[in-house]
């Protein structure tokens, strides 16, 4: 019998690379497990478009099931818990291939209690349905909310196994030009730390969550 991971227990895994495949690619969803990459972690958020949604968790539940992902950690970014999408994303995916699952990456995390909300979800379900492996959860700092609050968030829950920071978002939530994979596409603004402060501190305060 598996012996299932306690809240004390520190789990390592490799992730010196990564790669993100879209929940909407059942090809490119076939392939990622060839592919050589640390992590994988499979997209229903930024990749996928809003109608696509519901289909890619069933796509992403696919391939978990027929992939061989032997030596891989094991990931799937869903959306964002102020969407209307999040909350199925856990269910489906963990309900039907819970096993099969590393962790889930929670994008655009502002508050702990977003960390808290996922981390509960995933309890309920891993105790309905006997799931003997814990998930873990990395967890996206992209705003200024999430940048100022960063220490609670780390400390939410034990289930917390990276802080993964989104460039592109962080920067343009930061006033400091957009920032990609590609390099910088926008002039960045030059300021001082307390200057940084105060812009994280200000936006933090008039942002408002995406409902979308």
């Amino acid at each position: 019998m598996t012996t299932r991971p306690t809240a004390a227990t520190r789990v390592t895994r490799p992730r010196r690379s990564c790669l993100s495949v879209p929940g909407s690619s059942p090809k490119m969803l076939a392939k990622a497990p060839g592919l050589p990459a640390d992590e994988v972690f499979m997209d229903l958020e930024d990749s996928v478009a809003p109608g696509a949604k519901e289909e890619a968790r069933g796509n992403v539940v696919q391939a978990l099931k027929e992939g061989d992902w032997t030596g891989k950690t094991v990931v799937v970014r869903i959306n964002g818990v102020y969407t209307k999408w999040c909350y199925r994303d856990v269910i489906e995916v963990v309900e039907n291939a819970g096993e099969l699952l590393d962790c889930i990456m929670v994008p655009k995390v502002e508050y702990a209690t977003d960390v808290t909300f996922v981390a509960e979800l995933l309890r309920q379900i891993e105790e309905t349905n006997g799931v003997d492996k814990r998930i873990g959860l990395e967890l996206q700092i992209e705003t200024a909310a999430g940048l100022k609050n960063i220490h609670e968030i780390a400390g939410a829950s034990d289930r917390a196994e990276t802080l993964i920071f989104g460039p592109s978002d962080l920067s343009k939530a930061l006033l400091c030009g957009t920032i990609s994979a590609r390099g910088r596409d926008e002039p960045c603004e030059r300021r001082s730390t307390p200057g940084y402060r105060r812009t994280t501190r200000e936006t933090a305060r008039t942002s408002r969550p995406n409902s979308t």
